[in-house]
């Protein structure tokens, strides 16, 4: 009867040592909302180890690892995402194409660019930016002529845009 007991009792105990072990995948999310980056990136990294939620990990540590300026690591945490069955969408493409901005791979982030404009979930907003960023591309790619082009395409749809307008005047000595 002892013996039950004692089995009893250390079964109920891994149940609930089992049932209140910390998430890491969960952890991850709740440091990215909070702002702790460092601390996200180690949650997700883990919850990678531990097979949990692998696209959304990645995913989740490609957010944290572009908020900390690692955009090689970010980088490659997305393709990781999309390669483990991540959705693909606009904003995972043009963290993308950002961050292949930020490490001089110009033609790496027009392909991405491209994918995130190609996306149905696309917002306004998001469209603006990656367009804008796109004339940016070609213009450090050296390809100005197309960064022409570019931005006469982008203050034609964006006529407000002051920051445009100097770029394309900018432009226009090159």
């Amino acid at each position: 009867m002892k013996t039950i007991k004692k089995c009893l009792i250390l079964m109920l105990a891994c149940v609930m040592l089992t049932g209140c072990m910390a998430n890491p995948y969960k952890e991850g999310i709740e440091s990215l909302e909070e702002g702790d980056y460092s601390k996200a990136a180690e949650a997700f990294t883990k919850a990678l180890e531990e097979e949990k939620n692998t696209a959304d990990s990645y995913r989740g540590l490609g957010i944290a690892l572009w908020e900390e300026q690692d955009f090689e690591g970010a980088y490659e945490a997305f393709e990781n995402a999309l390669g483990n069955g991540s959705e693909e969408t606009a904003t995972i493409y043009g963290l993308m194409g950002n961050c292949a901005m930020q490490m001089e791979m110009y033609e790496k982030a027009l392909e991405n660019y491209e994918m995130a404009l190609s996306m149905k979930d696309i917002s306004d907003e998001l469209e603006k930016e990656i367009k804008y960023n796109q004339i940016a591309a070609y213009e450090y790619s050296g390809n100005i002529e197309e960064a022409k082009v570019k931005i006469a395409e982008y203050i034609e749809q964006y006529p407000d845009d002051d920051s445009a307008v100097r770029e394309a005047e900018f432009l226009e000595t090159r």
